[in-house]
């Protein structure tokens, strides 16, 4: 958690524009970042905007802990999605043990 706070804060202050590019996210997060792909298949091109995970306007909610709240959310669900539903699976994809995932979704309040 605090790990995916620190890269949010990094990214949102080192970020050029109000979107986030895969560019502006550290090696192992580009490396694990597979959008509209295959997890398996080539990484996404460095100017590829993570506006799935992140797009601010004037409105958008900047309080940090709710952002990355939702940020988890997001890529639990589709690492789940990713995996059909198996949880031991989505977990190592996510890098995480199955029992850190299986907290996070309590945590979360996710419904999966």
């Amino acid at each position: 958690m605090r790990e995916l706070r620190n890269v949010v804060e990094s990214s949102i202050n080192m970020a050029l524009t109000k979107v986030i590019y895969t560019k502006d996210l550290p090696e192992y997060i580009q490396e694990s970042v597979a959008l509209e792909q295959d997890v398996n298949t080539q990484k996404p091109s460095p100017d590829t905007p993570m506006n799935h995970v992140m797009n601010f306007d004037k409105n958008t909610d900047l309080n940090i802990k709710r952002c990355v709240d939702e940020t988890e959310k997001k890529i639990i669900k589709e690492a789940i999605d990713r995996c059909d539903g198996n949880k031991t699976e989505a977990a190592k994809l996510l890098g995480l043990h199955r029992t850190a995932l299986y907290k996070k979704i309590d945590k979360l309040g996710l419904d999966i």
